[in-house]
């Protein structure tokens, strides 16, 4: 007689769970060629809001996440809150850290920024959590950047400021909605960084009438054994459900000018552009 082993590769999977919910199963045995699913699932007073390790971007914000795993991965759960949101105006213009840019109260996870009309700047070389966005009526807001050719009348021919420093990638997560409205303007980044950054929108991300929203990719060596570097993201934006933008809204991804690093967009949702705006 004879006997023929027949062989299926597979990959162990670990997940975990933050304060406020739970997972399942907590690891597991995923086949190479198989989807396999992990579930989050919040506590009372609590929600979902996304994975983070070792997750494709498009699915990040997925509470059941079903994907195939070709080598042994890690992930993990985070929750939040389920309170209402707070909001939080600014007052006057000023940096974002700065208490009376806020009139006293600095936003947080459960915040919905409101910029009406006034400019506010990032220049922590920190992560920044906040509950959404509303940027309107000519405001500004630069993320780790001093200025932005979304601000220009001709954003072609007119170089932006560099960025901040920073010695690691810097993330921004806005849980809920991100809103660009009223002839405002949003940048991320600086030009040629040395560092990524990543724009995390678990909601929509609207760029309403004449709204401008710039994101500058960092330098980024090649690294086989990261996908996101080996495909050369030097910034990404990742949003959980829709982007849109309205008639004058445009999107200004800039390419690092040296490494060539690009900025990737992962979108949940749909896409839709209105005719006279989009991506430049």
């Amino acid at each position: 007689q004879k006997f023929v082993w027949q062989w299926k590769r597979e990959v162990m999977v670990s997940a975990t769970a933050g304060t406020g919910g739970s997972v399942e199963p907590a690891e597991g045995w995923a086949a190479e060629t198989e989807a396999y699913t992990v579930t989050a699932t919040p506590e009372s007073g609590y929600r979902f809001y996304k994975w983070t390790g070792d997750v494709p971007r498009q699915k990040m914000f997925n509470a059941t996440l079903s994907d195939i795993f070709r080598k042994p991965s890690s992930v993990s759960a985070d929750f939040l809150s389920d309170g209402e949101l707070t909001e939080v105006a600014a007052a006057q213009s000023g940096d974002w850290s700065a208490a009376e840019t806020w009139g006293g109260t600095v936003p947080g996870a459960d915040s919905k920024v409101v910029i009406a009309g006034k400019t506010v700047s990032v220049s922590a070389a920190d992560a920044l959590l906040v509950g959404a966005i509303e940027v309107k009526d000519g405001g500004v807001l630069r993320i780790w950047g001093a200025d932005s050719n979304a601000s220009k009348p001709d954003p072609k021919t007119v170089v932006p400021l560099a960025g901040i420093a920073a010695d690691s990638d810097l993330v921004l997560d806005v849980v809920g909605d991100f809103t660009v409205d009223g002839s405002s303007w949003v940048s991320v980044g600086g030009l040629n960084a040395d560092y990524r950054v990543f724009v995390n929108v678990g909601g929509n991300l609207t760029l309403g009438a004449n709204g401008k929203f710039a994101v500058y990719g960092g330098a980024v060596e090649p690294d086989p054994d990261d996908v996101e570097k080996y495909m050369g993201d030097g910034a990404a934006v990742n949003v959980g459900s829709n982007l849109t933008t309205a008639a004058g809204a445009w999107v200004y991804p800039f390419a690092h000018g040296v490494k060539g690093s690009n900025v990737r967009f992962s979108v949940g949702g749909d896409v839709e552009i209105a005719a006279g705006g989009g991506f430049d």
